[in-house]
């Protein structure tokens, strides 16, 4: 499975680079304008910060006392990292991680639940930005959307509302959902014949109610309406960063472009890949600019302005969970081994 996804990662930056004119890629680097550069890194520092603190926030109420607010930002920065360097997306597992099999404190079911909703207002915010986009180009440009762009966005828009539904029937409900779900999995059938899925199933509608306890505290109003409000500053400072970053590079972009960028490229992050995205991040952000742009400005200055928004995020978020890793608490290190 990692292969082949890593493989379907491989393609989409064939894609990417396909038809790149390397000599303008290379030259583009030449007129790069420091200070708007600076402004688009200041950018992504409050992103990640705002990032920080939104998962802070979601997962207090769910996790032991002893985990103060400098051991709780170093196990984000982590788990950040972790997300850019495991493949398939299996780095979102290690936030959770963090709080799982501590004698009388298990609180990963939880903390997973309020990644779930994290990442749903995630999605959610995406489909905004690029519906946005798509409202500023034809209202304010009176430029048309092409067809693949709209299907793009009618899938993602499918798939997060889809998600949102099936989180709110499991915290509203969670005696009840897995039942439900239990049956589509086709699990019953086997569960006649075999003892092993007997247990899987008692062992999943145990996971199932863990599951429902973040569910239920990330989506109260008042815990889901200052997570709305990180997220959007989150996104926010990305979008503006984008921006910046497109002057940099003497891209003529306008907010709609920033969010379109911003868009697509989370919208191939989102799908399982390679470590670091690498391929996902760059066809899909390509995509962002190629639905505002001539084809001669996406492959040149175009692509320099990708890989350097891919580069520079990417070596943020390794860097702090290196730093995360280093800082540590020493009694949560030897936890984590016995563990």
């Amino acid at each position: 499975m990692i292969w082949l996804f890593t493989a379907i990662s491989l393609v989409f930056g064939w894609f990417a680079l396909r038809d790149v004119d390397w000599d303008l890629f290379l030259a583009s680097f030449s007129l790069l304008d420091p200070s708007w550069f600076a402004g688009f890194v200041l950018c992504m520092l409050i992103m990640v910060h705002l990032r920080t603190l939104r998962w802070e926030r979601m997962i207090r109420p769910l996790i032991p006392p002893d985990f103060n607010r400098r051991t709780l930002r170093l196990t984000s920065w982590i788990g950040f990292a972790a997300v850019i360097l495991f493949p398939l997306r299996a780095g979102e597992l290690v936030r959770p991680a963090f709080f799982r099999g501590k004698p009388g404190h298990s609180s990963f079911g939880p903390v997973f639940g309020a990644l779930l909703v994290e990442r749903v207002l995630d999605g959610l915010w995406i489909v905004l930005a690029i519906a946005s986009a798509f409202a500023w180009r034809f209202f304010r440009d009176d430029f048309s959307v092409p067809a693949w762009a709209l299907g793009i966005w009618g899938i993602t828009s499918l798939i997060f509302l889809v998600m949102l539904g099936v989180l709110i029937f499991i915290a509203k409900a969670p005696e009840s959902a897995w039942p439900g779900l239990f049956r589509l999995t086709g699990l019953p059938m086997l569960a006649r014949r075999f003892v092993f899925a007997q247990r899987l199933n008692a062992e999943l509608e145990r996971i199932t109610g863990r599951l429902a306890l973040g569910l239920k505290s990330s989506l109260a109003s008042h815990h889901l309406s200052a997570a709305v409000a990180y997220t959007f500053g989150y996104w926010g400072a990305n979008a503006v960063g984008i921006l910046l970053l497109a002057r940099a590079f003497g891209l003529p972009a306008g907010p709609d472009s920033a969010l379109l960028v911003l868009g697509f490229s989370a919208v191939g992050v989102f799908i399982p890949g390679a470590p670091g995205h690498v391929g996902n991040f760059h066809e899909f952000a390509r995509l962002g600019l190629s639905t505002r742009f001539s084809s001669a400005m996406v492959t040149g200055p175009g692509m320099a302005f990708v890989v350097t928004l891919h580069a520079v995020q990417t070596f943020l978020y390794l860097g702090l969970g290196l730093f995360g890793l280093m800082a540590l608490p020493p009694d949560l290190r030897k936890w984590k081994k016995k563990g």
